[in-house]
């Protein structure tokens, strides 16, 4: 593919931004346990709570308005939920994803939607326990932004960004 000539050549991406259970940018609401089985980063927490409202809203602070994809690290298990009600927030509106977060065979990052965004900071995403089945689990681990490309091609990034990697997921520089 062509790359522009004001990008000298490079094609560059801004790192992912990624936003963990665990951090101050994502705020849980009501009853979240520690569960003790290997996530993004350590361990995950869980909820089984059907009665009083759960949630974790997750927050980011984006250099450049453009459009995202929004992606949910996965850690399946059989007595997970079918009915994972993630909210994405854009700039203008909202849409509603359900994740079956016992499908043993989605492990890792997982797209679950793409938003466009304004700079700043915002919530992005809520995970909430409103379709919680009785006798199942609601997990919760890291959620990842991703700069894309195709829907915003003129986003430019500074070389001098520390953050900046070539084309992939975070920890990857290949072309």
């Amino acid at each position: 593919s062509a790359v522009l000539p004001y990008r000298d050549g490079k094609r560059w991406i801004p790192r992912a931004k990624i936003v963990n259970e665990t951090d101050n940018a994502a705020v849980k609401i009501g009853a979240w346990a520690v569960y003790q089985m290997k996530g993004y980063q350590g361990a995950i927490y869980r909820t089984d709570d059907t009665i009083h409202a759960t949630a974790i809203l997750y927050n980011f602070d984006l250099d450049n308005p453009a459009y995202y994809g929004v992606y949910t690290y996965r850690t399946p298990n059989t007595p997970w939920t079918q009915q994972a009600r993630y909210t994405l927030y854009s700039t203008s509106d909202s849409v509603t994803v359900t994740v079956d977060q016992s499908d043993l065979a989605r492990k890792g990052w997982h797209k679950i939607g793409t938003v466009f965004l304004s700079a700043g900071s915002q919530t992005v995403v809520k995970l909430d326990n409103s379709r919680l089945e009785s006798g199942k689990y609601l997990v919760a681990d890291a959620v990842m932004l991703m700069l894309d490309r195709k829907l915003s091609p003129d986003v430019l990034v500074s070389e001098k960004e520390q953050n900046a990697v070539l084309n992939g997921f975070p920890g990857n520089s290949k072309l």
